[in-house]
């Protein structure tokens, strides 16, 4: 029999050790995500057969582990590879890079195990005989597995038992304002887009008349490229891809967000000054267009960096492939027949007064806003006729196609009526599919009404696209006038 006393004894009792072959499974699991930690323990009773053939009953209520697994790959990976079945019930997103750390034990492999033998039994050759008394039961402190598992329970053995983090506690959703009334304005692009244009109209019409190189058709191109580069990137600030993030996630802040921000005005303005200058000093130098076309880098650099996880996100929404069972993460597309979804941004004005020395009052005005999250289970109607029940919760993430604006608030919508792609891993009760959100990145709802939801999420990305090819070809073309 595969039994070893040691030495030690903790609380008055001796720490003895077990060898032999598990006879049923269990598995004491980490899913590590980004920054949080899912722990999952099968059940803690299991039976380990010696090496004579009696079985003693393992209790694994307190024991620590040595792991035997530690795989880092995407979610539904780890789910084909049955090593995150257990995590379903919190489980992220099937593109959702994880690690899965801990133990498992299958029936036939080979144990050890330290602990305190509560029970013992006797086995005797006959009535008159008592006999040895063998284990019957172990209350277990450590425990490994594998050839190795008698030196990897004595290398546990020896180290301290780690601390458990604190759960985190969730936000909850904040009631949101009334509605607004108008979408957003596009109108600011054609400050600098009438200017743009009508300084390439002059270039060209001075090409045709004097040629490319004169300095008129120099000065008036490269004001003109200049002003294409701020039309194009107002206008890319001004449709904003929708904000896909979690209910949960109430943001504040001092900036607009459908507008340019101040900072970025800076490089622009700056470059305006420095191109007046060049321009007059020497209008057939290449400095002038050289420095468009970096500005137009910085105006590509700002839109590829801004909003990256919401552009990431709208591209998973958009490739998602149709779930066809309950159970894998897929996309459902429907129109919603019950429930809203809202998010409201609230912009406050701070002015600030002050009298100079002259006795002069002066005045400065700052912004802040607020995020507010109303959300309700959603009623979907689906394509086939299936009825989808969304519970979004605090964890869901969501964002409506367009934005609507009422005086200083913007509001992102999900009405009856509106059409909707929910990815998520759905699941089957009472007659109907049901999805929720069960781990980072698991459940994305976005919706839109004049199209479908996976149609409004590759428009967003094409348009986003659009300008960031457009900023690119103004720096190529304010790169090719300054070398030739």
């Amino acid at each position: 029999m595969s039994r070893a006393m040691h030495g030690d004894a903790e609380d008055g009792e001796t720490v003895e050790t077990l060898t032999g072959v598990a006879t049923a499974p269990f598995f004491q699991l980490e899913l590590n995500i980004g920054k949080s930690l899912l722990r999952r323990r099968g059940d803690t009773l299991l039976h380990l057969r010696m090496d004579d053939g009696e079985t003693v009953e393992l209790d694994l209520t307190d024991a620590r582990c040595a792991p035997n697994v530690d795989e880092r790959a995407e979610f539904g990976v780890l789910l084909e590879r049955g090593l995150a079945s257990a995590f379903l019930d919190e489980a992220p997103g099937d593109h959702v890079t994880a690690r899965v750390r801990g133990v498992r034990v299958e029936p036939g492999m080979l144990v050890a195990v330290a602990g305190v033998i509560d029970r013992t039994r006797s086995v005797g050759e006959g009535y008159r005989d008592v006999g040895a008394a063998r284990p019957a039961s172990m209350k277990v402190q450590a425990l490994a597995t594998g050839e190795d598992a008698v030196r990897d329970l004595a290398a546990l053995r020896s180290k301290p038992a780690p601390r458990r983090p604190r759960p985190v506690e969730r936000a909850r959703a904040a009631t949101p304002p009334k509605p607004a009334e108008k979408r957003v304005a596009l109108w600011p692009v054609a400050i600098p887009g009438v200017p743009a244009l009508g300084f390439l109209a002059g270039a060209a019409a001075v090409t045709a008349l004097e040629g490319w190189r004169s300095d008129a058709a120099l000065g008036l191109g490269v004001f003109g490229l200049y002003f294409a580069a701020i039309t194009v990137h107002v206008a890319a600030r001004r449709r904003f891809p929708p904000d896909l993030r979690t209910a949960s996630e109430d943001r504040k802040g001092s900036d607009w967000r459908t507008s340019v921000k101040k900072k970025e005005w800076i490089p622009w303005t700056l470059v305006a000054i420095a191109l007046c200058v060049a321009v007059g000093v020497a209008p057939a130098s290449a400095f002038a267009p050289a420095v468009v076309a970096l500005q137009a880098l910085y105006g590509l650099a700002v839109l590829a960096i801004t909003d990256r996880r919401s552009l990431r996100r709208l591209l998973l929404v958009a490739r998602a492939p149709v779930a066809r069972a309950v159970g894998r993460t897929g996309a459902l597309d429907g129109r919603v027949i019950r429930g809203s979804m809202k998010r409201t941004r609230t912009h406050v004005p701070s002015v600030y007064r002050w009298t100079e020395s002259g006795g002069r009052s002066r005045s400065e005005t700052s912004w802040s806003y607020t995020d507010e999250v109303s959300v309700s289970t959603l009623d979907v109607e689906l394509e086939h006729g299936q009825k989808l029940v969304v519970r979004l919760g605090a964890g869901g993430v969501f964002a409506a196609e367009e934005t609507v604006v009422c005086e200083l608030s913007h509001v992102e919508e999900i009405v009856v009526g509106d059409r909707v792609r929910v990815v998520g891993r759905p699941s089957e009760g009472d007659g109907a599919w049901s999805v929720s959100p069960t781990g980072h990145d698991s459940l994305f709802v976005l919706g839109s009404h004049p199209r479908s939801g996976r149609a409004a999420a590759w428009r967003a990305l094409a348009l986003h696209g659009t300008a960031l090819f457009a900023l690119a070809a103004i720096a190529a073309l304010a790169l090719a006038r300054a070398l030739l």
